[in-house]
């Protein structure tokens, strides 16, 4: 008769002690969810640290003219430097904006798009050059490859290597993924082409101010973009359609420019701000404003602000393929050096 209570009473036990087994299992889990997420996921901007380094370990010095400057590989990153001037070209295939102009390498023809459309034919690239990267774009519209560590130029059918880098045009490397999505913008409007036909237009509050510039993410996830109204600049970001506007920076200065450097995936941007504002009687004053941001975050980080009656500014050119690393300019510096801010965890 007491031997149905006492398995009832062994059963109650083991029941106990599993929910005390799954207990323990869900705090540890839970520990443990918590501990990867601290190691793994989006560190929140107060516990990042950035580290201006210069970059000594530079290796590849392809081509080095005391009149031209320098063209430097390092890694998948081709740089170059001039004078006053270092900037990022081109990770493989390079676009290349020149002007009004988007220079395009397909890997097999080069073609020049605008906001008209497509000027001209496109040129085919020689077989011989296929897989190279397109460095510069000549006045006479000769095509400049790097390619197999040497610098060469298409001119007509002719192709030839060349001692010397045609560095004159003003080049800056754009999104990888440029086949889907190209931005054109006015002062009223930006358009987003994919697959070279219109995407989505979209207009901009005349009350807002005018668009000073507009620069798109990859894969046409956000663009970054500046106003001007009034003396003052603002600095927005908000999804390719228009939509979910957050406005960043705003700073009294009359707008000069606006560099913008997205992460490959789209979550980070650096972004350096550049004005002038010229008292009655006095000299003009230029400020120039470095930071950090995350699309969709209101809060940046304010890593470099100077103003002078010159240009001091540390403008971002490219991010590396670790998303810790950005590449800057200083444009101050009187022997431009690389240089890159690391992104850290405190």
């Amino acid at each position: 008769m007491d031997s149905l209570p006492a398995r009832r009473r062994s059963s109650g036990l083991a029941s106990g002690q599993w929910h005390a087994f799954l207990l323990l299992a869900l705090l540890l889990t839970a520990v443990l969810a918590r501990y990867l997420w601290s190691v793994y996921g989006p560190v929140p901007l107060s516990r990042l640290q950035f580290e201006e380094v210069v970059l000594t370990d530079l290796q590849g010095v392809v081509i080095a003219d005391t009149g031209v400057g320098l063209l430097v590989v390092k890694n998948d990153i081709l740089l170059w430097h001039r004078g006053n001037d270092s900037r990022v070209l081109a990770r493989q295939f390079v676009n290349l904006l020149e002007g009004d102009k988007l220079y395009i390498n397909t890997g097999s023809e080069v073609m020049a798009l605008s906001p008209e459309g497509f000027q001209g034919s496109p040129v085919k690239i020689d077989e011989q050059l296929r897989g190279g990267m397109l460095v510069s774009v000549g006045e006479d519209d000769s095509l400049h490859f790097y390619h197999q560590g040497q610098v060469w130029v298409q001119d007509q059918s002719q192709v030839e290597e060349v001692a010397e880098f045609d560095g004159d045009t003003v080049l800056s490397w754009l999104a990888r993924d440029w086949q889907k999505h190209v931005l054109f913008f006015d002062h009223q409007s930006w358009t987003v082409y994919s697959q070279y036909q219109q995407h989505q237009h979209v207009e901009i509050a005349g009350s807002s101010g005018l668009l000073a510039q507009a620069c798109l993410g990859p894969g046409a996830a956000g663009v970054v973009f500046a106003l001007e109204r009034a003396g003052v600049v603002s600095v927005w970001h908000s999804r390719a359609d228009g939509s979910n506007m957050v406005q960043w920076l705003e700073e009294e200065m009359n707008y000069a420019a606006l560099e913008v450097a997205w992460s490959g995936d789209g979550s980070q941007v650096m972004f350096t701000l550049i004005g002038s504002l010229q008292a009655e009687g006095e000299d003009p004053k230029f400020t120039s404003i470095t930071a950090y941001a995350r699309p969709g975050g209101e809060r940046i980080v304010e890593l470099d602000r100077r103003t002078d009656s010159t240009i001091m500014a540390s403008v971002p050119t490219a991010w590396a393929a670790d998303g810790k690393t950005v590449y800057i300019h200083r444009v101050f510096d009187e022997a431009p050096v690389p240089r890159a801010y690391l992104i850290q965890r405190r």
